[in-house]
């Protein structure tokens, strides 16, 4: 399954990080790899009988495997990254915000307010 694209959605229930508890997220892809970090240890899959299933779930470079030979329904979370606000600066490249020291010339740029969190 891509980052982008959840062809499968009704198989996986995502959760994101907000004032310290996770909430079910809604969004039609992946939440960004900006804002969230995928959370390995409090990811899982159960089966139809709610077995979890060990090593069935595996994140690499921003795509989700689950290997099993079952149908398998999978929880996701995703931890909300901490930003400092006086040091961060988010700068979109073009190929996604990166965190830099000061804004180059012709970049727009997002500041995040960590007063949220």
């Amino acid at each position: 399954m891509n980052k982008n694209n959840l062809t499968t959605k009704e198989m996986f229930a995502i959760f994101v990080e907000e004032n310290n508890d996770y909430v079910n997220y809604d969004g039609e892809s992946f939440p960004s790899s900006t804002l969230y970090t995928f959370n390995g240890t409090k990811s899982y899959c159960v089966d139809v009988y709610n077995n979890i299933k060990e090593n069935a779930l595996l994140f690499e470079n921003g795509y989700i495997t689950v290997t099993s030979n079952v149908t398998l329904y999978c929880y996701l979370y995703f931890d909300k990254n901490i930003f400092d606000v006086e040091t961060d600066i988010l700068v979109n490249d073009g190929s996604g915000y990166k965190s830099v020291d000061y804004v180059p010339y012709g970049y727009n740029y997002v500041s995040y307010d960590c007063s949220n969190n």
